[in-house]
């Protein structure tokens, strides 16, 4: 797909929005935010999942609570599948999951 003006988007044949298509088909998704500062971490909703500095998502998961704190969910033995903990944050985290985002 070459896009070379505004008027490729709009061709008869939906050109550019074709390959959108089956770009996000094949799984694309654009790139995680990721969050630096204490303002920004304040201000995501409640059941906002992130991971923080350091970690992959498969080692823990913080999940904003109601209160503001957060828990995070790290693997354990499989029978219970996780801990939650009350966490300090460390910055800067990747945004996974914003609910506000959602559509």
């Amino acid at each position: 797909m070459c896009v070379q003006s505004w008027q490729d988007c709009v061709d008869e044949e939906r050109t550019c929005f074709r390959g959108a298509d089956a770009a996000l088909a094949a799984g694309w998704r654009p790139p995680a935010r990721v969050i630096t500062t204490r303002e920004q971490l304040d201000a995501l909703p409640v059941y906002s999942e992130i991971v923080p500095f350091g970690y992959r998502p498969s080692q823990m998961l913080l999940v904003k609570r109601r209160d503001g704190a957060f828990l995070a969910l790290t693997p354990s033995r499989p029978k219970n599948g996780g801990v939650c903990l009350p966490v300090h944050v460390g910055l800067p985290a990747t945004v996974l999951h914003d609910p506000s985002e959602t559509s």
